[in-house]
């Protein structure tokens, strides 16, 4: 039972699961005749153990507990774990689940022959619907402990290094006291290279305020060119620090304090900067409302903000003190700004929550002038950059574009807002001002480089573009050389929570082997990450989990929203924690891969099924540019539909089937995969998925009437062996109403129709009619190829 316990307990921490089941081997020759000692058999049956793994347990209670759970089960060992599966997906109306890793216990056996014989060097097993199968044999002198696998599933040293941690696990055991919590450290060479890529301390911000840096540019260069817009044109940095002052002076005479929070609503261009500048320097924080949104989620923002007051140059009505920009500006200069204490509230920002209320994240001055002078300082930005504004005034990289180009002197150029992004529009403003540095998500970029193309514009003095927000396509630095042949693409991870960012990857950085994603790459300066598992622990590599965001850059919380805020944040600045609710795991080299967010996992009859996963299989299609997996319709309707961008004629579908056919199970593969030009996009530029969820377009993958042949084939096979009607794609064997005997005669007949060698196990490893095809496909390439050699 140890052992089991170790095992089981090593599972949990290779998987990132704490509740798991394990398949347990028993020897069960019933006594069924006299001669039954005489029959020479395999009398094994399998029970399935349930193992709950707990932070507060300890091993012994954890091996009593799995024992006790044993022995109950075993007591009704009559009823077989193919039984008990078989029975649960009938119950469910689901495919049938496998539990493929699978304790073989051969300790106590009594067999002095088995014990005097010297163990083979080498063993192998091959079980259908088995990943791993561990062994434990009682031989003469020691106890033998093995495992076999099917390499393909793993990832290199995956099996090795936790095998490597259950030995060690048990030999702890051996001297330790059992009533000790079970050890969920990393491995020791693990722990060194995340500690390696976590030693991000460095300087500590140089200014106090998020607003310090501009006015001592301002005091220093007050004839340089700070803003452009296409209303006022250039304004310097003097005249904007003097309207700026004049805009704090009139909120400190309205009763704005330091600390307290300024909503404001205005329209695009120069006079928002002044206002913002002008509620920082007044010592508040500002909160930013963007006037396409309805009245109600500006009254909705204000209250959750708690904002003290509004300025505002529009009809809106506010429930709180309203007062336009000229009222504020007819007031004295203010000498000097105020510069409060670095933990005092900077701005505010509101996101999506998965309430259906947005969350105001709460960032103080330290947190994001730690990201600021971090990707300043290592980009090399200067006073001879220009930037261009295209992201709105309430969406983060906008905190980049405004104070990087203010804390060093550079220029700002603002785009006006649209309702569409103008492309044309930027390229314009690109071009004429000579802007250097890029910063948006990349669907934004995409638009710019293709529009680029078509108008065969370069982009000489662009020497920077900074990617993040979404997935950033692989080749995104390669074309963004077509446009600046000696610019540099950067991306950028992190949240909203975090002040902007917290990692980066130099997009001239090569791809590791079999990594089809641009990974989030290392923490920045003063941030460090974990990946989680569910109960807290760090996952060891390859194994995903939560990402935590440490460091300088964590934000104080939710506005009035405790809960919330002690549900994703804990601990103290410096070193408070904050849970991002996305998926990731490291790589053996302390590398960052994302993997999309935990809750874009969706059950879907019964399986859990994770998007992220069908679009990275898309996205290995040469022609796939970018993919995006939704759920269509509700409850019985609901369906699994993909969308994807890509450089070919719509013949390749049949490809892009075919590619998740070979790795998905039926269930997790898109009824439809339809062809989009442009992607729908939220205001702030990111993908719209709720858009595309809620669409009903024409489906541009093959109609169900245009199927091949060979599934045409295949499913009349079927159909005469389960009665019912015509099975499609997704339809699972045994959910139809087949069983292990009548999926024997279909592979027999399958086998004899297409003169293959399908095999019953590759059939099990999925029961779909798309899965079985799949197969079918793959033997006779397989044989082509092998006629193609011997010609």
């Amino acid at each position: 039972m140890l052992l089991l316990t170790c095992f089981a307990e090593t599972r949990s921490r290779w998987s990132g699961q704490k509740a798991l089941v394990i398949t347990l081997t028993q020897f069960d020759r019933q006594p069924l005749h006299p001669d039954i000692n005489r029959v020479v058999g395999n009398f094994t049956s399998l029970t399935l153990a349930e193992y709950h793994a707990d932070n507060a347990e300890s091993w012994l209670r954890h091996a009593q507990g799995l024992q006790e759970q044993v022995w109950r089960d075993l007591g009704h060992a009559s009823v077989s774990a193919i039984s008990v599966q078989r029975a649960l997906a009938q119950r469910t109306g689901n495919e049938m689940q496998a539990a493929p890793v699978v304790f073989t216990s051969m300790l106590g056996v009594a067999d002095a022959l088995a014990k005097a014989v010297p163990w083979p060097n080498y063993t192998s097993s091959q079980t259908p619907q088995v990943w791993l199968d561990h062994q434990a044999i009682d031989l003469a002198d020691c106890v033998l402990l093995s495992c076999d696998y099917l390499e393909e599933l793993f990832l290199p040293d995956m099996v090795e290094q936790m095998f490597a941690w259950y030995c060690h696990t048990l030999r702890a055991l051996a001297g330790n006291d059992w009533l000790a919590l079970p050890i969920r450290d990393l491995p020791v060479a693990q722990r060194q290279i995340r500690l390696q890529a976590n030693t991000t301390g460095g300087l500590m911000p140089s200014h106090r305020a998020l607003h310090d840096a501009f006015f001592s540019q301002a005091q220093q260069w007050p004839e340089r060119p700070e803003l452009w817009d296409s209303v006022n044109g250039y304004l310097s940095y003097g005249a904007l620090r003097e309207q700026a002052l004049t805009v704090a002076a009139g909120l400190l005479r309205r009763g704005i304090h330091s600390g307290d929070c300024v909503a404001l609503c205005l329209t695009s261009g120069s006079e928002r900067v002044v206002a913002l500048l002008g509620i920082l320097a007044a010592g508040a924080a500002y909160l930013p409302l963007n006037q396409a949104h309805p009245a109600a989620r500006h009254e909705l923002l204000c209250r959750k903000g708690r904002a003290k007051a509004v300025i505002s140059d529009n009809e809106l009505s506010f429930a709180i003190p309203t007062y336009s920009l000229a009222s504020l500006r007819d007031n004295a200069l203010l000498k000097a700004p105020i510069i409060p204490p670095d933990d005092t509230l900077a701005y505010v920002l509101f996101t999506s929550g998965t309430t259906g209320e947005p969350k105001g994240v709460m960032i103080e001055h330290r947190n994001v002038l730690n990201t600021l002078e971090a990707v300043c300082q290592q980009l090399d930005i200067s006073a001879q950059d220009v930037f261009l504004a295209v992201s709105a005034l309430d969406f983060d990289l906008s905190v980049f574009d405004l104070f990087a180009a203010l804390s060093v002197g550079g220029l700002l150029v603002l785009a006006e807002d649209s309702p569409h992004h103008d492309a044309d529009r930027w390229l314009t403003l690109m071009s004429t001002h000579g802007v250097s540095v890029w910063n948006s998500v990349p669907s934004l970029f995409d638009m710019l480089h293709a529009l680029a193309c078509a108008r065969q514009v370069t982009l000489p003095d662009l020497r920077i573009a900074l990617l993040s927000g979404d997935w950033v396509e692989p080749d995104s630095g390669e074309r963004l050389r077509t446009l600046a042949p000696s610019a540099q693409a950067f991306a950028l991870g992190g949240a909203t929570e975090a002040a902007i960012w917290s990692t980066v990857w130099p997009m001239s950085s090569p791809l590791s082997e079999g990594c089809h994603a641009v990974p989030y790459g290392f923490p920045m300066r003063n941030q460090r990450f974990r990946v989680v598992d569910a109960l807290g622990n760090d996952t060891p590599d390859w194994v995903p989990g939560e990402l935590w965001i440490g460091g300088l850059g964590v934000a104080r919380g939710y506005c009035a929203d405790a809960r919330l805020t002690a549900l994703h944040f804990n601990g103290d600045y410096p070193w408070r924690w904050y849970r991002t609710g996305d998926r990731g795991r490291y790589r053996p080299d302390g590398v960052l891969e994302f993997l999309g967010r935990t809750d874009n996992q969706i059950k879907l009859q019964g399986h859990r099924i994770e998007l992220g996963e069908i679009e990275s299989i898309l996205l290995r299609h040469p022609q796939v540019r970018h993919a995006v997996a939704v759920v269509q319709g509700d409850d019985a309707t609901a369906g699994l539909h993909a969308y994807v961008q890509m450089d070919s004629a719509e013949e390749e579908f049949n490809a892009l089937h075919h590619e998740l056919r070979i790795i998905l199970p039926g269930y997790a593969i898109p009824g439809e995969i339809s062809a989009v030009t442009t992607w729908p996009l939220t205001p702030s530029g990111k993908i719209d998925r709720r858009q595309l969820a809620m669409s009903s377009p024409r489906s541009a993958s093959p109609q169900p009437e245009k199927i091949s042949e060979l599934q045409h084939v295949v499913a009349a096979l079927w159909q005469q062996l389960v009665e019912g009607p015509l099975p499609s794609g997704t339809d699972s064997f045994f959910r139809a109403g087949g069983n292990s005997l009548l999926g024997t005669k279909l592979v027999a007949q399958v086998c004899e129709r297409f003169s293959i060698n399908l095999t019953i196990k590759e059939f099990f490893a999925d029961t779909t009619l798309s899965g079985l095809c799949a197969c079918v496909e793959r033997h006779l390439a397989d044989r082509a190829r092998m006629e193609e050699g011997s010609l």
